[in-house]
């Protein structure tokens, strides 16, 4: 469950470090592990009103040589709430001569998305180069219509071996917002331009590149990073306010009312096929499986369709849809059975979420919760051969968003202790005279840890909507 939001690591750029472009000016230091160089960054998001923004990102690199290409990649998504108004870049040799210089027309553009239906668009540009090093200069601007349900997060290192000579971050808005710093003590500070206009700017500075360890933490727990969100937002217009998770929770609350209805006759099959069961459990057990066989996962993200789950009258008319529409469609398969459960949503990607930063960006998918006498369930709907109750390993242990009309809150789900975590190979093996081994009997016996997840997709490299 992609939120198809405002997330956003960007790659851009303006160049006031180097007026000739020139690699020789780089610091020693800022080369030393780089197989990219930042040389400078800029992001200008002006907020026009509580529902449009204007967001001008400039970027210049040095690519030091081929494993930094990757950094090199433009890449801009857009939808219904957002569109790319300019575009232009330069390439230089290392010694600061203009190679050629980019235009919007340059761009590609595709449609494709991996989901089955989306209202999602991409720009993408990708250098060849003849030759290494290289400096690179992109510089852009895109309009924010239709509701900001958050402001672009900062992220001056977006990827290993990359070092960053400057990178600065303004923020022009009269409306409250909130910001969190992530592996920072640096925090926006008010500045007024030439104009007297006030903003809020976070600079950085020589930040050397960091090398990837095998089996150490990804790149995004490691260096500094700030969001930024409004207190009170509007998105596709539905007003609501993010200062805390309840009240955040109150706006998703709202998303899903009226939307678990389903028709008569199926509400009847579901008590047939439950008649003999002698617990909730047990009638639970019943439905969530019958979910499974008779519905499949697709992504469908249109519109606000990455907050907002499909009505579960029409997913059991195409008995198809994505994590939110199916797990609302278990919701309201218990809810004709008098079962109460929690549409809930939690990260693939994150173990934890920001408890004191309710934000769109925090969770990418959806999954139900059943609080029962005895114990409490976590029903994935998206995959039709985990077993029921089973919490699988990319969801373990995590964070999750439980939403409810009095009050959402932040729970975390439980995870498998190590006993459980293992696989027991047994093989009787007898050696001939001569060396070789013959094997008679060969069985091994996964435990609950090795079963099948479900596969979703992970987060667009900007505020993403839900998208499993």
């Amino acid at each position: 469950m992609k939120k198809s939001t405002f997330c956003m690591l960007l790659v851009c750029l303006t160049g006031s470090l180097l007026h000739a472009q020139n690699l020789n000016d780089i610091p020693a230091q800022l080369k030393e592990n780089a197989y990219s160089v930042v040389i400078d960054h800029q992001i200008d998001f002006t907020c026009e009103s509580p529902t449009s923004a204007i967001q001008k990102e400039s970027i210049t690199l040095a690519i030091l040589n081929d494993k930094g290409n990757d950094a090199a990649f433009f890449l801009e998504i857009c939808d219904k709430f957002s569109e790319l108004r300019k575009f232009s870049g330069e390439v230089f040799n290392e010694s600061g001569k203009s190679i050629s210089k980019l235009k919007k027309s340059d761009l590609n553009m595709t449609e494709y998305s991996e989901g089955l239906a989306s209202d999602n668009y991409r720009y993408y540009y990708e250098y060849v180069p003849s030759t290494y090093p290289y400096i690179i200069k992109f510089e852009w601007e895109k309009k924010y219509k239709n509701g900001l349900i958050g402001y672009p997060t900062f992220v001056p290192q977006t990827m290993f071996n990359q070092s960053v000579a400057k990178a600065a971050y303004r923020l022009y808005t009269n409306e409250p917002y909130r910001h969190k710093s992530m592996f920072t003590d640096e925090a926006p500070k008010p500045k007024q331009d030439p104009k007297g206009k006030q903003y809020y700017e976070v600079v950085f500075t020589d930040l050397k590149a960091v090398v990837k360890e095998s089996y150490g933490p990804p790149i995004t727990a490691l260096v500094p990073r700030i969001y930024f969100s409004p207190v009170n937002f509007s998105f596709d217009g539905r007003a609501g306010n993010m200062d805390t998770w309840q009240t955040y929770g109150i706006w998703q609350y709202a998303l899903l009312e009226g939307r678990d209805v389903l028709p008569e006759p199926f509400k009847a099959k579901l008590k047939e096929l439950t008649a003999q069961s002698k617990s909730k459990r047990e009638i639970v057990q019943i439905l969530y499986e019958y979910m499974q066989s008779t519905t499949r996962y697709i992504s469908i993200q249109l519109g606000i369709g990455g907050f907002q789950p499909e009505t579960a009258t029409n997913v059991n008319k195409t008995m198809f849809s994505d994590c939110k529409g199916l797990s609302n469609y278990m919701l309201a398969m218990l809810k004709a059975m008098g079962i109460p459960s929690y549409y809930t949503e939690i990260s693939l990607d994150r173990a934890r979420l920001i408890k004191d930063y309710p934000s769109a960006s925090q969770t990418n998918h959806a999954i139900l919760m059943v609080p029962l006498e005895s114990d409490t369930l976590w029903l994935e709907c998206t995959n039709q051969t985990l077993p029921f109750g089973y919490v699988h390993k990319s969801i373990a242990g995590h964070d999750a968003w439980v939403i409810k009309k009095d009050g959402s809150e932040i729970v975390r789900l439980p995870t498998y202790p190590d006993s459980l975590n293992i696989q027991q190979t047994k093989a009787t093996i007898t050696l001939q005279d001569g060396g070789e081994k013959q094997k008679h009997m060969l069985s091994k016996r996964p435990t609950s840890s090795s079963m099948k997840t479900c596969g979703i997709l992970r987060n667009s490299p900007r505020i993403s909507k839900r998208n499993s």
